[in-house]
């Protein structure tokens, strides 16, 4: 029994060491058209054709045959019509080098390689390098730390990124194409050109919500969505999405009138994801819809300052002293400051009252102003002291979402100003959810001048000259954003 799992053991490791070897193969198709099939033998079902000179990774070998991954699809090759050759090896030579997701240090860590670890190159993108373990992870890892394996020294410059593979086809048998779930109608019908899908560019790019034009003396066709623009001139290989060349297997062509491309550029040019059904025969184009911000009025020059709390709402009490006291004196002061330097104000309140949470965005929104400030003060635990600003644009809520450089910027442009007058510790502009942040419809922010029980801070905010520093602070931070 012994000696049977012993057996067993080396053979799976003898498996996967020979599993991940051919894995690091390519080979390059060198018949004319030549059959794909779902096992290694002629017997075995049809499940597509490769052209000439197509690139294939290697999985493995059996028979005489290679099962080949290219795309989404995989199948076997016989030997006779392919050119195996064996993946570049590399040497790590930094101590514990991250591998990461893509290529460069933006991109999140999938794992760590040790000095003298072997790798498979996979790919070359600028000066890094997509790579295969022994342990199978694909990953990305910087030239700056890897030789080759035989010369020791360091690998040669970025090769251009091969050709953009597209969707193989059966000949004769056309497949449905569903873009985000609705299967999409053609009044020329996709056609197979050298084994590939070929698709009406016009009608899934007007379905993306892009629009396309035809230049009939350049015979090219521009596509624009956004800040997204393709063109595709007829009967190339080499688009250009923003400037940049993107290659295809097959050109474009002119079919009765309709410009047919490759299904996969066309279905990820402006950053949707194709995806492969064998045993349905069907594409799935998937493309997330940027959402609509609703139509925004148009905004005035008007701040509306909001002092906070109010009447029975007395906010923070700390030794007698009341936050709705001290956020309206400086909400009072940072109104007249703005305008006598000719700046539009309504305050929320102007006396010791109660204002609703609701009510001071609804007055702000009603109004259609420019800039909504409110004005607090802090508290936690009668140590904690210091400035902070907020500011509220998640990305669930889109019509927030797309002012959030703007919310952010005006949070900062006051918390700048507050530390540089008050120079209290700098807590930073956040991101909170709060409910005249969260209700208020343009660039807003709320100012926690100082937290009032700490001792130290309840004492200067007592102070009329502090108050003034942080009505000044605030009606320059609010000018200095309306002037960038």
């Amino acid at each position: 029994m012994r000696k049977l799992s012993r057996i067993l053991i080396l053979t799976m490791i003898l498996t996967l060491v020979l599993a991940s070897n051919a894995w690091a193969d390519s080979g390059i198709v060198s018949g004319g058209v030549v059959n794909l099939r779902s096992g290694p033998g002629t017997q075995y079902e049809l499940v597509g054709t490769l052209s000439k000179d197509t690139r294939v990774e290697v999985i493995q070998s059996r028979s005489g045959w290679h099962q080949v991954q290219y795309g989404d699809v995989q199948g076997w090759i016989t030997g006779e019509y392919l050119t195996v050759t064996q993946s570049p090896k590399l040497r790590v030579t930094g101590d514990m080098v991250n591998l990461r997701s893509g290529p460069g240090t933006n991109y999140p860590q999938v794992g760590q390689a040790k000095k003298g670890e072997i790798l498979d190159l996979v790919d070359t993108c600028d000066q890094w390098y997509q790579i295969r373990t022994a342990a199978g992870l694909q990953a990305y890892i910087s030239a700056n730390y890897i030789t080759t394996v035989n010369s020791g020294t360091s690998t040669s410059p970025a090769q251009p990124a091969p050709p953009q593979p597209s969707v193989p086809a059966l000949p004769g048998k056309t497949p449905a194409v569903f873009y985000n779930g609705q299967k999409l109608a053609f009044d020329v019908p996709p056609m197979i050109d050298n084994s590939r899908t070929m698709v009406p560019l016009r009608a899934i790019f007007e379905a993306m919500g892009a629009t396309v034009t035809w230049n009939q003396s350049t015979q090219t066709a521009t596509a624009e969505k956004g800040d997204t623009t393709v063109i595709l001139p007829l009967n190339s290989t080499t688009p250009t999405i923003n400037g940049t060349v993107t290659k295809i297997d097959v050109p474009a062509k002119l079919i009765d009138q309709r410009i047919l491309a490759p299904l996969r550029f066309v279905g990820e040019a402006f950053g949707g994801t194709v995806g492969w059904d064998q045993a349905s025969y069907t594409i799935d184009i998937q493309l997330k819809e940027e959402p609509t911000p609703s139509p925004q009025p148009v905004r005035t020059n008007l701040v509306v300052i909001d002092p906070g709390h109010g009447g029975t709402e007395t906010g923070t009490i700390a030794e007698g002293v009341m936050e709705k006291d001290i956020t309206l004196d400086i909400g009072l002061r940072v109104g007249n400051i703005l305008r006598n330097r000719g700046i539009p104000i309504q305050l929320t309140r102007t006396e010791d009252v109660n204002v609703g949470l609701q009510e001071r965005a609804d007055l702000a929104n009603e109004l259609n102003a420019a800039i909504f400030v409110s004005i607090h003060c802090n508290s936690f635990n009668n140590v904690v002291s210091g400035t902070e600003t907020l500011y509220y644009a998640p990305e669930s809520n889109p019509e927030l979402f797309a002012m959030k450089a703007e919310r952010q910027e005006l949070a900062q442009a006051i918390q700048d100003q507050l530390i540089a007058s008050l120079m209290r510790k700098n807590r930073g502009a956040k991101e909170d959810n709060l409910s005249v942040l969260r209700n208020t419809r343009m660039p807003s922010a709320l100012a926690e001048v100082m937290f009032l029980d700490n001792p130290e801070e309840r004492a200067l905010l007592l102070q009329d000259s502090t108050k003034q520093q942080a009505a000044e602070a605030i009606a320059t931070g609010i000018q200095n954003f309306m002037q960038r």
